[in-house]
């Protein structure tokens, strides 16, 4: 997930959003990708890649790190 976000900062710096799936190609900048669309680009990203991922994952892998950053805080 952090490497999307540097690369949203890198690529659109205009862009200030707090979403993790931001339209960038067409006005409003920044607004959020409908369901359709996020789901459209994980389908395309698997035939291109052949990696099976979907948008949930990602909340989980960073809900797990974020337990592990605390759990070595908490030490």
């Amino acid at each position: 997930m952090q490497m999307y976000s540097n690369y949203l900062i890198a690529e659109y710096p205009e862009v200030d959003s707090d979403y993790a799936f931001i339209n960038c190609w067409k006005k409003p900048l920044g607004a959020p990708m409908s369901k359709s669309n996020v789901d459209n680009l994980f389908n395309r990203l698997a035939k291109k890649t052949g990696i099976k991922a979907y948008p949930h994952l990602l909340r989980h892998t960073h809900a797990t790190e974020l337990i592990r950053v605390l759990a070595y805080l908490a030490c």
